[in-house]
């Protein structure tokens, strides 16, 4: 009842302030997210009283996207300030919750926050997020590259020990490299174009859902010899996720585009990116995600892992939730900042 009452006072508020300061494209963003959120809610609500198996996954992505959409709704008709605090909070979680993965016996926050091996990698992440909106985004770079490179081996090194939790060296810098260096450039690109920021955010999250619907429908096509069966069925990495094929990122990807494109012209009025631009964003989300997924898949695997955690609503990881925007955001970032 809360979560009800907090998303209905949350999203208001956003449609009021982007209707009272005119500010027509984000209102009729939010619309099209409310409507399109409504839409998926009622919709596996009705597979949960039928006992499906995959409608709780389901429910909590969409909870979750519900989530967002409110923070990022209040954060966005605030000052900047609260974006880049709600972007950092959620790295320094995420971040938290890839310690739980690879240090299993640290399963509560309140022991990974007292946990120095966590701690020195989060400073970092602080340290980032700083620089981003302080506007230093070359020094950004520097200094995140210096500190995955040479600080966190040294700190390593400082701490005397060859075995136990100095095993996890290589480990906590790919986390510190996710979510302190790559994860942050959502408050660098929102600097640069919140609407393709929030497009980009937009698109990777509904991606989750469009490609479940879009594997459902083709997994009933029957599995034998023809090229057709062979193509459906490919498996991207069958080894890491069973579920992944290559025909459902493809097809995900064509309606991402479909989806995208009148958004982004219509809607969120990008007309300055460029159609080429726009479409090879749109392209990259709809791979980049599908790799995000099993990229973060083979991690769970390597420690043992099912789920990354059960610290949001619903019993859902946080990773679980953003582990696709960790790959879309720096690539859309320098995209379209460099291309």
């Amino acid at each position: 009842m809360f979560q009800i009452v907090f998303f209905v006072i949350a999203n208001g508020l956003a449609l009021y302030q982007f209707g009272s300061t005119g500010q027509t494209s984000l209102l009729m963003f939010f619309l099209i997210c409310i409507g399109l959120l409504s839409f998926f809610s009622v919709l596996i609500t009705k597979l949960e009283k039928k006992g499906h198996k995959s409608a709780h996954e389901l429910m909590a992505r969409t909870l979750t996207f519900w989530w967002m959409l409110s923070l990022f709704g209040i954060a966005l008709v605030l000052h900047p300030a609260v974006l880049a605090l709600l972007l950092c909070a959620g790295s320094l979680l995420s971040l938290a919750e890839y310690h739980s993965l690879v240090f299993p016996n640290e399963k509560s926050l309140k022991k990974i926050i007292e946990d120095r091996y966590f701690l020195f990698p989060a400073l970092g992440c602080m340290i980032n997020y700083l620089l981003l909106y302080s506007g230093l985004e070359h020094e950004f770079l520097g200094v995140s590259a210096t500190f995955l490179g040479v600080l966190i081996p040294i700190f390593y090194v400082m701490q005397n020990q060859t075995d136990g939790p100095a095993r996890s060296l290589s480990a906590v810098t790919l986390g510190y490299s996710f979510f302190a260096v790559l994860l942050p450039l959502a408050f660098a690109l929102y600097r640069m174009e919140a609407h393709a920021f929030l497009l980009v955010v937009f698109l990777t999250e509904i991606r989750d859902l469009v490609s479940y619907w879009i594997g459902k429908a083709f997994s009933k096509t029957p599995v034998n010899s023809s090229m057709w069966s062979q193509l459906v069925h490919k498996k991207v990495a069958a080894n890491v996720s069973p579920q992944k094929t290559w025909w459902v990122g493809i097809v995900s990807t064509i309606v991402l585009l479909l989806i995208g494109l009148p958004l982004s012209f219509s809607v969120l009025h990008l007309d300055n990116i460029g159609l080429t631009k726009l479409m090879l964003v749109i392209v990259a989300i709809g791979i980049l995600g599908l790799f995000g997924d099993l990229a973060f898949s083979l991690i769970k695997r390597i420690h043992g892992q099912k789920d990354s955690g059960t610290w949001l609503p619903g019993g859902s990881g946080i990773i679980d939730r953003i582990d696709a925007l960790v790959f879309t955001i720096p690539v859309a970032y320098f995209l379209i900042k460099f291309l």
